[in-house]
Order: C-alpha cells, then structure tokens, then sequence
C-alpha cells in the first residue's frame, strides 16, 4: 500500500491526489489508524507514514541532556534513554574516546551513528582534523541535523555498503535503531512495515573522499551488515590507505548467519582484538558522581571492564554466554599494546 501511494504522490496532480488520500484516511482511521505524509529532514523525500493514534506522532523533536551534552530526539522514541552515569553504552563510549589519545591527529568517522552519542565527546577534541556521521535513516538525521548544527561535522544521509546502488530500508520510526538492510516482521509493528530507498555509499568512496589525516578511529554499526564490510576487503583497505587505525565494530552472534560469523574469523584473525563485552562490564554502581564532566575524565578503563588483552576473536566466536560485544581492531600489533597499555593505566 506504502508503495502504490509513493508513486502516487508523484504521479497523481494536486486535486485528485487530496481527495483520494482523504478517502483513505478515513478508511485507514476506521481501523485505527493515521495516514500521513511527512517530511523528515530537508533534504529527504517525503514519505507516507502509517501509525496507530495510540502514539505520538514522531515527528516531534525534544531537547535532552547527555552528560554535559546537547542532543536532540524523536519525541515518541520508545528507546531514546540518555542517562547521565556509568552504564555499559557510556563506557563504550569512554573507550572508544580513551583511543584518542594514542595520536596526535586523526579522522572519525561514526558509521551508523543512531542519534549520535558516539561522535558528541569527539567535538572537543582539537586533533580531529575531519568527523564524519553516516546515517540513512531519515528519522534519526533529522535530529542529528539538529543536534551537530552548530559543529563542523559532515552528516551523510547514506547507508555505508559494498557499492553505490539504492537499497531498500526498512525503519521503524518510533525506536532508536529500528533500521536495517532487512526486512522487518510486520506482525508487531504499529507500522506496516515502511520501507524506504536509500541511497548507498561504498565504503571506499567514503574513506577516500574524507581522508585528511594518516589516523583513523571508526566506528561501525549497522545492524549486523558489517560481515558483508570485512568479506569485501575493508579491513585490507583501510591498512593501505591509513598508516594506523582502530576500529570499534558492533558483534551481535544471535543476529549473524553461520556464514557472517565465519566472516568475522576469517577476516579479524589477522589482526589484534579486544572485545568489550556484557560478559565483563562492571555495573553502573560504581558511578564517581562525575556527570557533568564524564568524557574529561582520567580514570583507567580496566575501572569499568575486567579485560582480558588476550582474548581475540576466537574468544568471542566460542564464548557460548556472550550476547553482545564491541570489537576494537587495530592496524598493528604495536598499536594494539599502546591500547592495552593506556587502558591498564
């Protein structure tokens, strides 16, 4: 249905259209449902949108606060929660800013950047010479529009992949995160499954095109398509076009197929691994009543992750307990001790 009224919108002239589309509102509010055509940043097309009128429309945006930090969000987002103490996505975070101070400059980019939380404590950082965020999902850019406005920031409304064809994406616009490559199962959904066309960008164009330092830090999360990443060369790309890198890359086993998971060895068995995960977190009862200040603080990482430099990603692949772990991979086994040394500090 979503997708006979997208050629529709485009196909029908004014008058016809406005009278068939409140035709089916009514019918659709019979039902329970809203029926809406909406813009969700300015340089996206419009959409029509199909949600129950139990929830807010989505399109509303609200200010929060993330530690010292302004960031904007969806004001019916079931999974916008941004708490200000020392929770396991906080400290993922504080880890991938820890690695900063390993160079003297260097690009980050955030690759699947949801609202942002990773890319906020990086706008202080005065040895960043360029901070990219890819995000496709319209919903999201446009509170990320919001939110980095004022900054330097390039914001890519693009999904990251092996080429530069248009994908189908499907988004769930009433939960952070809810956007993926695949397809969703409708069934539970107040939507009917909107699926969208993106624009993609490969990985290689990407990098090339904002490279500005001989460093990289990188984050990825893309709802389990970082497995198609590694399988098409981006671990051996990076290397050549980067004299050191880390990158931090979202591992989820119950979301990848036997073959994803196999990627993953065959791709990080080359290189030096240090997984954070649920397995090894330190619960937020150790908050230091440092909200106001969190990204500025000194404190070893080893405070909030027993880690084990040892383990690699043969750990992660057979750890039968492991739910959920963020990969750090370095360019280079020197690298990587630098890492394990500044975290033990």
């Amino acid at each position: 249905m979503l997708k006979f009224l997208r050629k529709f919108n485009v196909k029908m002239k004014f008058f016809f259209k406005k009278v068939i589309l409140n035709i089916l509102t009514k019918l659709f509010s019979f039902f329970g449902f809203l029926l809406e055509e909406v813009s969700y940043s300015s340089w996206s097309s419009k959409i029509f949108i199909l949600y129950k009128k139990k929830l807010k429309k989505p399109y509303g945006l609200i200010k929060n606060n993330y530690f010292n930090f302004e960031i904007y969000s969806q004001e019916s987002d079931l999974r916008a929660v941004f708490n200000n103490n020392w929770d396991e996505e906080s400290t993922r975070i504080f880890s991938l800013l820890s690695c900063s101070y390993l160079f003297e400059e260097f690009d980050y980019y955030d690759i699947g950047a949801n609202y942002g939380l990773y890319s906020l404590p990086f706008l202080k950082l005065d040895n960043v010479q360029n901070h990219v965020i890819i995000e496709p999902n319209p919903f999201l850019t446009t509170c990320l529009e919001k939110t980095f406005s004022s900054s330097k920031v390039k914001l890519i409304e693009k999904a990251i992949y092996t080429d530069n064809q248009k994908k189908l994406f499907s988004v769930y616009p009433f939960a952070s995160g809810g956007s993926n490559l695949e397809n969703f199962n409708s069934k539970s959904s107040p939507l009917s499954n909107l699926k969208i066309n993106v624009d993609c960008l490969s990985y290689a164009e990407v990098f090339t095109t904002n490279q500005n330092s001989k460093s990289a830090i990188i984050k990825i999360d893309i709802e389990g398509a970082e497995a198609d990443l590694l399988k098409n060369g981006l671990l051996d790309y990076l290397s050549k076009l980067y004299k050191d890198f880390i990158l931090m890359i979202e591992f989820v086993p119950k979301f990848l197929s036997k073959d994803q998971t196999d990627q993953f060895k065959n791709s990080l068995s080359n290189y030096y691994c240090i997984p954070l995960s649920n397995l090894n977190f330190i619960p937020s009862s150790l908050n230091d009543n440092l909200e106001t200040n969190f990204f500025l603080n000194k404190n070893s990482l080893k405070k909030y992750y027993k880690i084990n430099f040892n383990l690699g990603i043969e750990w992660c692949l057979k750890e039968q307990n492991l739910k959920y772990a963020d990969i750090f991979i370095f360019s280079s086994e020197k690298l990587a001790k630098k890492a394990a040394d500044l975290f033990n500090k």
